[in-house]
């Protein structure tokens, strides 16, 4: 009766995980800093997406995303972000993102926010440059990175729990069957 009990347990725990969308990551390195006048090979940017290839074509496009991230830019579908919005003084607009693995993410998009005091926009066109503006009645700041030939793409996936979960749930389950076979 146990034996029955844990086997329906295992095949339960099996149907609850469910694919979620695969976090991607992308470090991208070396950057010439308009506003610097200089190449600096060890700046850094990053961008981060959830996305899950819901057409199982290979590509990962705007549709497919769940969340957006890179530095100032964020969206997020859940929160009904996707895409272009507007909610009173802050905006935010991802115009393009597709993504092939074995190639480079292509994505543009910007986001800022303007209030009597102040503002600051971040805009990004993958493969040109990025920009981070900022100003306030006490100055203000900015930041241009542009892509040169010698800027390097270095990409990583990070499994989520629910891949772990089955992966430990199959683990167990031949644990249990290697053991049964030696009884």
């Amino acid at each position: 009766m146990l034996k029955k009990l844990i086997a329906v347990a295992a095949l339960s725990a099996c149907s609850l995980a469910s694919a979620a969308p695969e976090r991607l990551n992308f470090l991208y390195q070396g950057f010439y800093l308009e506003h610097r006048n200089t190449f600096n090979p060890n700046e850094q940017l990053w961008l981060q997406v959830d996305a899950e290839d819901l057409n199982k074509d290979g590509t990962y496009t705007l549709e497919e995303l769940a969340t957006f991230q890179f530095h100032g830019i964020y969206q997020n579908a859940g929160l009904g972000q996707l895409g272009c919005y507007n909610d009173g003084p802050s905006y935010s607009c991802l115009s393009t993102f597709s993504y092939t693995p074995g190639s480079a993410p292509v994505f543009a998009g910007y986001r800022g926010w303007h209030i009597d005091t102040g503002f600051h926009d971040w805009a990004v066109q993958s493969g040109v440059s990025y920009s981070d503006i900022s100003g306030s009645l006490w100055g203000g700041s900015h930041a241009v990175y542009k892509w040169t030939d010698q800027t390097q793409l270095i990409v990583g996936a990070i499994p989520e729990p629910s891949t772990y979960a089955m992966l430990g749930t199959g683990l167990v389950g031949l644990l249990a069957f290697a053991r049964r076979r030696r009884a």
